[in-house]
Formats: structure tokens, sequence, C-alpha cells
């Protein structure tokens, strides 16, 4: 049973949820602590706080659902000197108080909140979520890891560290050649998995790709 419990004007600001409006729903389920995860001398985290990234973690979520990422990945060559570097640059975003985000539901579990928003797709959005389901575009998965005592940002640490590794999965058996850079756009295709194990955020994502170019090394 979802239990209902008074929430901070912040999530309060939000509009409960309507009769849909729109032909397409995306519904995310998201969590997060009431306590911090290692207790210090610093101040017990503020409620306002706990709701603020629950919203920011929803709005960054949907921005990649929606619109997607233009990304750039240079692989990690040791025989090179080559640093990895990963770069994800939203291509717009969904912005706090949307009036078609929702609350749907919400539950307080011991020292974690579990909420459930719902968001109603306008045509545009919905057309944008249809090119990409194109066979064109293949589905590719992964995981990602993100250190649990480092605080909530991790969390989206491991998303991202999730579509690299989702790249990675793909271009693996298809390049044999290690390049120098790969550039392209991307499509989170369904709601991120993120659950907690062994000390770290884990996330698993499932995405939609369109490699745009692949620059080899042409002088060793």
């Amino acid at each position: 049973m979802i239990k209902l419990f008074l929430l901070p004007a912040l999530i309060l600001a939000l509009p409960l949820e309507a009769a849909p409006l729109h032909n397409e729903i995306i519904s995310l389920h998201l969590w997060q602590e009431t306590e911090p995860m290692i207790w210090t001398q610093e101040k017990p985290r503020v409620k306002e706080e706990t709701y603020r990234e629950l919203l920011q973690e929803a709005s960054e979520i949907l921005s990649g659902m929606l619109y997607g990422y233009d990304f750039y990945y240079v692989p990690y060559d040791k025989s090179r000197n080559i640093t990895e570097e990963f770069k994800l640059t939203p291509l717009a975003r969904v912005q706090w108080g949307d009036p078609n985000l929702k609350i749907a539901a919400t539950e307080r579990r011991g020292n974690r909140v579990y909420v459930k928003l719902n968001y109603y797709l306008e045509s545009f959005q919905e057309a944008r979520r249809e090119a990409w389901s194109s066979n064109t575009f293949p589905i590719v998965s992964g995981s990602g890891r993100g250190n649990l005592f480092a605080g909530t940002t991790a969390k989206s640490g491991s998303i991202n560290q999730a579509i690299k590794e989702a790249i990675r999965n793909h271009l693996r058996p298809r390049v044999f050649n290690k390049p120098r850079e790969i550039s392209g756009q991307l499509l989170i295709w369904k709601e991120p998995y993120i659950i907690i194990e062994k000390g770290s955020y884990l996330t698993r994502v499932t995405i939609k790709l369109r490699v745009g170019e692949i620059t080899p090394y042409r002088i060793f």
C-alpha cells in the first residue's frame, strides 16, 4: 500500500496527479536518503535538501529521456599516454515547475523517501521519441557505479558511467582498433535502475545510440 505523507513546499509546488493530458506518459520511481550515509560532525541533512535533490534527479533523467545528449568520448590508451575523457552535453532540459510533471505517489520507509512522478509528453516530445524508436538506432545497455560515501552527486555520476559503458559495449565488437575519439548522440530509452550494492550506487541504463563520427589514430 502506498502511504501519502506531508511533503515540504518544494514538492507541494508540483501539481498532483490529474487526468492524462497527452497520449504518452513517462513514469519515474525515485528514492533518496533522508539522513546522511555517514555521520560526521556536519549538520544533519535538511528535509528541503532531500526533496530538492529528488527534483534535480527527475529533471536530469527526464531531460535525457526526452531530448538526449551529445556525447564525446576519448578512450584511455596507455601506450599513447592518452587519458580517458567522456562528456555528455544535454540538448535541452526539463525545468523545475514544468506543469506536465506531476506527483503520482509518495512513500516513506525508514530513512528513505520514495516518489513516483509522471511526466505527460507534449506532441513534439512524443515525436522525438518516436523518431528515436527507429531500428536505425540500436538499443544498448550498460552499468555504472558511484561511491556511495561521496554524496548524492555520485548517483548521477553512476548514470554517466553506465551510459559510457553502454557505448563501449556497442562499439567493442564493431571497432577493432582503438579510436582516437568518438562522438554522436544518445537518448535514455528506459528509466534508469538504481540500487545500492557493496558501498556503491549501481545504475543500469538502456539507451538509443547514434554514433556520428569515429576518428582513428592515423600515426602511432
